[in-house]
């Protein structure tokens, strides 16, 4: 029996260098770990790898010894890396080959899918379109309650309170589905902004009105200010003759002048012009009198003069200064109290005559006599001031003249006559 023969099967292999060899079939195998790289790395590296004193890099040829074992690395270095690379071009082609059917395969059975899905895709599409408009409907109406708390600025109270009744008219439980809870802010953010606004406008309103009333209080105080100021002005004006009680004829006379020029003026008297007119006449009037009975006063000789009949114009005077009592206290009579007693008693008849300049003297003194409860002129004269200044209300200064000319036996249609109390 014949004994079959094996025939060996020879691989090929690459020749990278003498003595560095690599199997076709095993080039993929062997680029694809380190590790079987390795060998052929550490083969490489022992030959050309030497003992550094071995070589003189201080001679040509050592120098060109090394760089020649340099480039023997670089030479064995580009051989494994072609080996590498061509082992894998079929690969390539093949993976080339394989991503084209990859590519056609997804195309067109994308293409299938969505030709397929379309119809589901077009309803879907129809539903997300309702959903927006949906959606949008509802925060189109919480837009609306924002926009109905919006205000112009010239809003009033009325319009205010409509708006948030409107407000609070809205159901947040209907019609706003998930919503709901932003329609809810929404409603109460109005109502406060609105609750808000309304109170600025109370506030303003009742501001503007506080102006308005102080500026109404401002301008009566400043009418009665100004009528308390031309009062005074007239009450000024009409106790002129009361000032110049007891004055010379030439003092009178005087200020008869300056009054008769004085003017009076409209915005100083406002609407009591025409009663400052009519004073400033009286006064000019009285001062007249009074220069008269001054003048008639003063023409009076020092020797007794005959009986006669009153004189008028004293008679005048006395009617005069009881006039202007009743005016400024407000009394029809003459008071009487605190042991004072203002009376007229007595006729004192004397002769009449003229002066020169023919001005009447005179004939007749009516006496207003005052009588107290004291002897002592001091004593009097205070308590006539208290009597004038407290019962009659004449000015301080004014019952202080009056008092000291009525002493002074200077008035002569009052006399002055202190006795013992009764």
């Amino acid at each position: 029996m014949e004994t079959p023969v094996i025939e060996k099967k020879v691989v090929p292999v690459i020749e990278i260098e003498k003595g560095i060899t690599i199997r076709e079939d095993k080039v993929i195998t062997t680029f694809s770990d380190e590790k079987f790289l390795k060998p052929f790395i550490d083969k490489i590296a022992k030959a050309v790898r030497v003992d550094a004193k071995s070589i003189n890099t201080e001679t040509d040829k050592g120098r060109k010894e090394i760089a020649s074992r340099a480039h023997k690395v670089s030479k064995i270095k580009t051989v494994l890396m072609k080996v590498g690379k061509d082992s894998v071009i079929d690969l390539k082609a093949q993976v080339k080959a394989v991503t084209g059917g990859v590519n056609h395969i997804e195309t067109a059975l994308n293409n299938l899918r969505d030709e397929t899905r379309a119809p589901l895709n077009l309803w879907e599409i129809e539903q997300d379109r309702i959903e927006k408009e949906r959606v949008a409907g509802i925060k189109e109406k919480i837009a609306g309650i924002v926009e109905l708390s919006t205000l112009g600025g010239d809003e009033n109270i009325d319009q205010i309170s409509g708006m948030i009744e409107a407000v609070d008219n809205i159901d947040c439980s209907e019609g706003y589905d998930e919503f709901a809870a932003d329609a809810m802010k929404a409603v109460i953010e109005a109502k406060e902004k609105l609750s808000q606004a309304m109170q600025e406008i109370i506030a303003e309103n009742q501001r503007q009105e506080a102006a308005k009333q102080k500026e109404a209080d401002d301008k009566l105080l400043e009418e009665e200010r100004k009528a308390v100021a031309i009062e005074a002005r007239l009450n000024k004006l009409r106790s002129i003759p009361l000032d110049y009680l007891g004055k010379t004829a030439k003092e009178i006379w005087n200020k008869l002048e300056k009054i008769k020029v004085y003017e009076v003026l409209e915005e100083e008297f406002g609407i009591r012009y025409n009663n400052a007119i009519s004073e400033q006449k009286t006064v000019i009037d009285r001062l007249t009198l009074m220069h008269s009975q001054a003048l008639a006063v003063e023409s009076i000789p020092i020797e007794p003069l005959k009986q006669s009949e009153p004189d008028p114009v004293l008679m005048e005077t006395v009617e005069y200064m009881e006039t202007e009592s009743r005016r400024i206290t407000g009394l029809d009579g003459i008071p009487t109290g605190n042991g004072v007693e203002l009376t007229s008693i007595a006729h004192e008849q004397n002769g009449a005559q003229c002066d020169p300049e023919g001005v009447q003297s005179l004939s007749s003194v009516e006496t207003i006599e005052i009588t107290v409860a004291t002897s002592d002129i001091e004593t009097d004269k205070k308590t006539i001031i208290q009597y004038l200044y407290s019962t009659l209300g004449m000015y301080q200064d004014i019952s202080e003249k009056l008092a000291c000319l009525l002493i002074a036996d200077r008035v002569p249609c009052v006399k002055y006559q202190g006795v013992e109390p009764k």
